[in-house]
């Protein structure tokens, strides 16, 4: 793939506005793709292809095209990386959507027990906001979130607002 990587840049990471993105590169997936396929993350490899099977290389595309796939449909096409805030309720965004989406809590998400060596402690007073946001029309800024004590109440992004 590295006699690729300009034009994998140029047509592949596009936006949904067909413009090459700013944060995903070809580069950047090189060194992830390396990491992944021979140390693994989490006792875990990316399959990219076998040479004891004759059919193993192609296995290994199918593999890395539906990565690839995943990551056009979540990421890519909006170049960002952060979770955006997407899930409109009324006709606006409610800004503590960055506490979780689609009536979820993630503060209260827990690992499977094979897992949960790699499960963080919920930390009570982290503040964080995203760097990145979707940049479709209207789309809300980066979503930020801080304990209830420091922001009891988190207001609405209306997309519509004259």
């Amino acid at each position: 793939l590295r006699p690729l990587g300009v034009t994998i840049d140029s047509s592949l990471f596009l936006t949904q506005l067909y413009e090459p993105s700013k944060i995903y590169k070809f580069m950047d997936l090189d060194a992830a793709l390396e990491v992944a396929a021979i140390d693994g993350i989490a006792d875990n490899i990316l399959y990219l292809g076998d040479v004891s099977n004759s059919l193993g290389h192609e296995y290994g595309l199918v593999n890395l095209a539906a990565f690839l796939a995943q990551c056009m449909k979540e990421t890519i096409q909006y170049d960002a990386c952060d979770e955006n805030n997407w899930d409109l309720f009324n006709g606006v965004y409610p800004l503590s959507n960055a506490c979780g989406q689609l009536e979820q809590s993630y503060q209260n998400y827990k690992c499977p027990p094979e897992e949960q060596h790699m499960e963080c402690p919920v930390d009570p007073n982290m503040e964080i906001t995203a760097t990145t946001h979707a940049n479709w029309y209207g789309a809300p800024p980066g979503l930020f979130c801080a304990p209830k004590s420091k922001l009891p109440i988190t207001g609405i992004w209306d997309h519509e607002y004259r």
